[in-house]
């Protein structure tokens, strides 16, 4: 007995600091996995990450106002509002944005697209001619692509408010120009025009009756002219309104409309 004591306890011993290494007999001890030898280390812990659940994104609706003939539109980033009524006659639309581009797409009700500003700028004014032709009446929808906060304006212009000729405007060649609904008599209308550097091609004065978006033909502003005076034919008396683009290299432009 005696001899054989010295061996249970040498063996006693033995387990109980392989338990005691081993963190069995610890009751809040974490068992971890351990990775081949050959890999990292004998025994090595692996600590596992565990990714949080993705959030979803609320994308919130654009907002909606009515102010007699106006309606504003304000959201944020990428967006679409629909349900915009549009009726016969010339569209004013205005987008401002602080985001660093801005790209608005007006879809009429049927289904066709009218871009209203081109990615890389974040503010512009263009006209939206609604004929029942190329563009049709009804409920339209605005697709807006923006990385930030946006408004888009869209008014009907109204013959109340048209002012007398001449009418001036002026501008840059980034953005189109606009004029304010004007009284003409049927007969010759004349654009005088002054560029502040040589027009590298032609561009042209878009001129539409407000009441029922109806155009007349008029010559454009020409290349290699950095000044010149370009006449139409009013074909009745009415109210319009003119859009022009100034042509690429021009820089600046001023613009005068005048009847005699």
């Amino acid at each position: 007995m005696y001899k054989k004591f010295p061996v249970i306890v040498a063996i006693t011993f033995i387990i109980a600091f392989a338990a005691v290494v081993s963190g069995c007999t610890n009751p809040g001890h974490l068992v971890t996995n351990t990775v081949n030898p050959g890999t990292v280390g004998e025994n090595s812990t692996v600590y596992v990450t565990l990714n949080p659940t993705p959030v979803p994104t609320v994308v919130i609706p654009p907002t909606e106002s009515v102010s007699g003939n106006t309606i504003t539109i304000k959201g944020y980033q990428d967006n679409t509002a629909t349900g915009i009524q549009l009726n016969q006659g010339v569209y004013v639309v205005q987008s401002s944005g602080d985001g660093s581009a801005l790209t608005a797409t007006l879809v009429d009700s049927g289904y066709n697209g009218i871009a209203l500003l081109n990615t890389g700028s974040t503010s512009g004014k263009k006209l939206v001619v609604v004929n029942d032709i190329s563009v049709f009446a009804g409920n339209a929808t605005l697709e807006v692509t923006s990385d930030g906060s946006w408004t888009v304006t869209i008014a009907q212009q109204e013959a109340d408010y048209a002012t007398s000729l001449p009418q001036e405007m002026s501008g840059d060649s980034s953005s189109e120009l606009v004029s304010a609904p004007f009284k003409a008599s049927a007969g010759n209308i004349v654009i005088s025009y002054t560029l502040s550097m040589t027009p590298l091609q032609d561009s042209y004065v878009n001129i539409y009756n407000i009441v029922n978006g109806q155009t007349f033909y008029v010559f454009p502003l020409k290349k290699n002219a950095q000044e010149g005076q370009i006449t139409a034919i009013v074909p009745s008396d009415g109210v319009y309104i003119a859009e022009i683009d100034l042509p690429a290299g021009s820089s600046y432009g001023d613009i005068t409309i005048s009847q005699d």
